[in-house]
């Protein structure tokens, strides 16, 4: 299915459940991998069983909000 632009694509995910938006403060370089690694990797115990058991998905689109300012620009 083709978007009519990134927001429309945003709101689909969202209304599917398939985001997650991050509103912390977040460096592009430092940071931004560690948040992804922490949020996607996979958790044990139940809830995380049961979700998959259900037909669930491990993962969600992370939309990142708050990019920190590194003075980079390209």
């Amino acid at each position: 299915m083709a978007y009519a632009d990134l927001r429309e694509f945003v709101k689909r995910l969202e209304k599917e459940g398939e985001l997650k938006r991050i509103r912390a403060e977040v460096d592009p370089i430092l940071e931004i991998a560690e948040v992804t690694q922490r949020v996607c990797r996979p958790r044990t115990g139940d809830e995380e069983k049961s979700r998959l058991e259900a037909g669930g998905t491990k993962n969600k689109a992370l939309l990142l909000r708050n990019r920190r300012d590194r003075g980079i620009h390209c």
